[in-house]
């Protein structure tokens, strides 16, 4: 059975997939995404600076951005920080936060 994934995991996935020049194809193997949801998202990315791409022998390829690589680093650092405080029992209740089910 399949699970449906989140915006941010599959942002993160995408990021993640990028750190490396990649194509269109490449991205959609890599990602698991079908090319509807990837364009989805890489223009989502591209027009909010996380993601660029450039023409190389006639084809173009996606690549990480520093913003981007910036933004997945703070977004990893939250995660971690996150299920350290959810794994030692951390449940802040007086402000009534719920950040224990976020996922990737």
């Amino acid at each position: 059975m399949r699970t449906k994934r989140d915006s941010l995991g599959i942002i993160t996935l995408i990021l993640e997939s990028l750190k490396e020049n990649i194509t269109l194809t490449q991205l959609m193997y890599k990602a698991r995404l079908d090319s509807r949801t990837a364009k989805k998202y890489l223009n989502l990315l591209l027009d909010n600076g996380l993601i660029m791409y450039n023409h190389y022998n006639g084809s173009k390829k996606y690549t990480i951005t520093e913003k981007g690589s910036k933004f997945l680093t703070v977004y990893t650092e939250l995660l971690m920080m996150v299920n350290n405080k959810y794994n030692n029992n951390y449940n802040k209740t007086t402000n009534n936060y719920n950040l224990l089910h976020i996922h990737i």
